[in-house]
């Protein structure tokens, strides 16, 4: 229901808003100009005669830049010790009391037949429907605009994806999502569960790849912004890709596209590794940042690669007890902040956009956000 109210929302009707002011209604603009005439002829309230500087003893008068010190001012405390005080008149008390009082909740209306304060009207003067400023105007109307911000998919068949896979058979843990995509699996948050980042897919917009392990998910472990407890062991990811998912590809890829990849962990690892080993050998600048090595797996082999490395992962999983974790793995695509690329006047035009540019990656239905 809510969804459809967005679809069909087309905005306001300005006579749904649309308020009758009274004669002691007043804008903020209005109750500022008065504020300011007030000012003006609001009586000024000078020191009384016994806070004078003449009357005080010179070490508690004040002093200002341009004002001798007290060493050169002649003291008259003394001399104006027995002189009389002046003072203000009751009336003139009133007076100053009722021009103070205005600064704050304006003059006592001047309209015949009306008496008290004005009312302060914050709306009054501010219909934008009205305003000469064109874009205020359409504002006024309230369009309404769509986009895709979030796209986010689980599944366990990896020939759902339809285009061309970047490989990193050497996860990096700081791939690990570290914040929430606002979506949960068995009951626990997904970017709480432990994963490797496996590759990206796609283009503009892009989209990372993982492997959840729920198996290995703790509960009472005490997460924090820094530390989520979401990283997969280096085993396991060395399980995955040396038994199941490496000698897939291997057995599926012809030799032209084959003799770019490297099938074993520990040699993918050890090539990651070799910039750093290079820069702190010849202090090569930059040299010590670890190299992310990828392998382009294309679309028209994904099927015959997954439905070999699913096999070989079930069998492990069914004889051998440290392939336990993977027991109800899944991938997980996430790609956000496609605001800019995705986004449409309406919601067929959405619907066209998304299809045009996200529903050839996949093949079964994602969750739009």
């Amino acid at each position: 229901m809510f969804v459809d109210h967005l679809i069909e929302y087309n905005g306001c009707n300005h006579e749904d808003h649309f308020k009758t002011y009274g004669p002691q209604d007043i804008s903020m603009a209005e109750f500022v100009e008065d504020r300011l005439s007030t000012m003006e002829s609001v009586r000024e309230l000078g020191r009384p005669d016994f806070a004078n500087n003449d009357r005080l003893p010179p070490r508690n008068r004040t002093y200002y830049e341009d004002e001798p010190n007290e060493y050169d001012v002649e003291d008259l405390s003394t001399q104006l010790e027995g002189a009389p005080l002046s003072h203000m008149s009751a009336s003139r008390w009133s007076e100053t009391c009722e021009d103070t009082e205005k600064l704050f909740v304006g003059a006592p209306t001047s309209i015949p037949g009306q008496t008290g304060l004005p009312n302060l009207e914050v709306g009054k003067d501010c219909d934008i429907s009205t305003s000469e400023d064109a874009e205020k105007r359409a504002k006024s109307q309230g369009e309404l605009t769509l986009d895709i911000d979030s796209i986010l998919a689980l599944f366990t068949d990896l020939s759902a994806i339809q285009t061309s896979i970047n490989i990193y058979a050497n996860s990096n843990p700081a791939k690990n999502l570290n914040s929430t995509v606002h979506l949960s699996h068995q009951n626990h948050p997904v970017h709480h569960i432990p994963q490797f980042f496996i590759g990206t897919l796609g283009d503009s917009p892009e989209y990372q790849l993982y492997m959840l392990l729920p198996r290995l998910f703790k509960k009472n472990v005490r997460r924090t912004k820094g530390n989520l407890h979401n990283h997969v062991p280096e085993r396991v990811i060395e399980l995955f890709m040396d038994t199941c998912f490496l000698p897939a590809v291997q057995e599926t890829l012809p030799p032209r596209e084959s003799q770019a990849w490297h099938f074993s962990f520990a040699l993918v690892k050890a090539n990651s590794k070799a910039s750093i080993k290079e820069g702190n050998a010849y202090k090569i600048p930059g040299g010590r940042v670890g190299q992310q090595i990828s392998y382009r797996l294309a679309k028209e082999h994904i099927p015959k690669v997954w439905k070999k490395c699913q096999r070989y992962l079930r069998t492990f999983i069914e004889q051998d007890p440290e392939y336990a974790v993977f027991k109800g793995y899944q991938f997980f695509v996430t790609g956000k902040n496609f605001k800019d690329l995705l986004h449409a006047e309406n919601w067929p035009q959405l619907m066209k956009t998304c299809r045009k540019e996200v529903q050839p990656i996949f093949l079964y239905q994602l969750t739009l956000v």
